[in-house]
This record gives structure tokens, C-alpha cells and sequence, in this order.
């Protein structure tokens, strides 16, 4: 193993954001496979991870959502 290896995440998806205190830019990896997109706001079928990050520029605590792909979704998406 390379010695950069162990600061890959283990899944693909990753999502940019801006804390909402001061707009430094940060990028998040899912947690799993199944997470597929974030959001502000939680999911309204309450299958979501909530997350943290907290802002290496102003030490601010930003909240988000995980949240899986339903069948509706993608259904909504083939029309």
C-alpha cells in the first residue's frame, strides 16, 4: 500500500460544499454505496445518515444529509 493510500476514501460519489459560516469550500465522500446524494434537510422516509463537518477555516459545525436513491426517484428521472 502506497503511503497515500490510507487517506482515500473507500467510496466514490464525492459531493463539494461551502460552509454555510464563512463559504470555505470542502469535499465529502458518502459513508456507503448506498448514500448517493446530500442534502440540507433530512429525507422525508427517514433513511438518511446525517453528517458533520466542521470548517477547518472558522471551526463552524455544518450539518447534512445522506440520503439513498428510491425507486420513485428513479422513476421521476426516466419520464
Amino acid at each position: 500500500m502506497s503511503p497515500r493510500q490510507d487517506f482515500l476514501p473507500l467510496t466514490h460519489g464525492r459531493q463539494t460544499f461551502g460552509c454555510s459560516n464563512c463559504g470555505t469550500h470542502y469535499i465529502v465522500f458518502p459513508p456507503s454505496t448506498e448514500y448517493i446524494s446530500t442534502m440540507l434537510e433530512p429525507c422525508p422516509r427517514v433513511d438518511y445518515q446525517k453528517s458533520f463537518y466542521d470548517c477547518i477555516k472558522c471551526k463552524h459545525r455544518n450539518m447534512f444529509y445522506w440520503h439513498k436513491r428510491h425507486r420513485e426517484d428513479r422513476l421521476l428521472l426516466s419520464v
